[in-house]
């Protein structure tokens, strides 16, 4: 035998071990058992009660036998989107965070290390020539000690003429940062905004008493439709005040406030428990996004943000 037919056979040897472990691997799940328990937590928590029906009925007509965990999921997530149209409720395949949460480990630690690598989402923050201030925030982190950068953010730029907050890519998150950042926008103190409706009982999301820092002048908002959750929030809130142009591409259409459930040791279902609607409209952004004042491609939203600048002056 020559080096390459070793070479070869050595190459099949071990994908050979591969495919028998991964076999070995789904074998071992009892994906009926999973199916059922995300059926009880589906029922349970899922806010828009008249889908939980089909969802249920749907996942229980399915065969996952001999699935890769992610398979699996893949499959489970399929019938998810396709009965519920709802974009905050998928499956997880995470070991390793579920045996975290299960030893008592404080699981914000880790979400703060990963924030501070990252600056919290205040991704980037610079004056353009004339003197227009941009801001791009990649994700609404938990304000929960942030004021000083936040505060600072806003204070490099209070001097700008006008401002750019970039949406685009933004990916969302905490409610609590959408609240602290609208403040900054918005005349109104103390006022509610935001509704949120969950099973129980109902509450409103108000302005800040005292913002962490204000700005009135001329602004203008980038989106496209990676622009998800909280961070669509923050375009509809401002859009419907009037406050600020909204230009680029209509969000993506993910509204609904969600949490993460635990089905076993190997899997987490992210559950939608609550409806969100602006409190001077009625309505919210679920499946429907938010539609821009400008309309343009996302890679072309800054260019055109300058230009209607620059005709506006």
């Amino acid at each position: 035998m020559n080096t390459f037919d070793k070479e070869n056979m050595i190459r099949f040897i071990v994908i050979a071990l591969i495919l028998a472990s991964l076999s070995a691997v789904a074998q071992s799940y009892n994906y009926d058992v999973a199916v059922s328990k995300i059926k009880s937590l589906i029922g349970e928590h899922y806010i828009i009660n008249e889908k939980v029906k089909v969802i249920c009925d749907s996942l229980g007509k399915e065969s996952y036998k001999a699935l890769s965990p992610q398979d699996f999921v893949e499959k489970i997530n399929r019938q998810l989107q396709l009965h519920s149209q709802d974009k905050h409720l998928r499956l997880e395949h995470n070991p390793e965070y579920i045996r975290k949460v299960n030893g008592g480990v404080d699981i914000s630690k880790d979400q703060h290390t990963i924030e501070r690598s990252t600056n919290f989402g205040f991704n980037k923050i610079e004056i353009l020539e004339g003197n227009t201030g941009l801001l791009k925030l990649t994700y609404f982190a938990d304000p929960e000690n942030l004021e000083e950068l936040i505060a600072g953010s806003f204070n490099f730029l209070r001097n700008t003429d006008r401002m750019i907050v970039d949406l685009r890519g933004n990916s969302g998150g905490s409610g609590g940062m959408l609240q602290k950042l609208m403040s900054v926008f918005l005349d109104e103190r103390s006022t509610a905004v935001l509704k949120i409706r969950y099973k129980q009982n109902t509450v409103q999301l108000k302005t800040d008493s005292v913002p962490v820092s204000s700005y009135h002048k001329p602004l203008y908002l980038l989106c496209d439709q990676n622009t998800f959750s909280a961070g669509e929030g923050f375009v509809m809130v401002l859009k419907n005040r009037k406050r600020a142009t909204i230009i680029g591409e209509a969000t993506a259409g993910a509204g609904n406030i969600s949490g993460p459930y635990v089905v076993d040791d190997n899997f987490i279902i992210t559950i939608p428990v609550g409806v969100i609607t602006d409190v001077l409209t009625g309505k919210g952004w679920e499946g429907s996004g938010v539609t821009p004042d400008v309309e343009v491609a996302s890679k072309d939203a800054l260019t055109k943000a300058l230009e209607v600048i620059k005709a506006n002056q």
